[in-house]
């Protein structure tokens, strides 16, 4: 389980625009989920 809750926060404060907030959404989970995807990677692969 991965709690990047404050980072989806950080990137969304004073964002009012809908569409907005669905891409920055979009890429912080694209983002998070590559980076835990590489880090159970690294952790298997040992």
């Amino acid at each position: 389980v991965v709690d990047a809750a404050d980072a989806f926060l950080e990137d969304l404060k004073g964002i009012d625009d809908p569409q907005e907030k669905r891409r920055l959404i979009g890429h912080r989970f694209i983002t998070v989920f590559q980076e835990a995807a590489r880090q159970v990677e690294s952790e298997s692969s040992k």
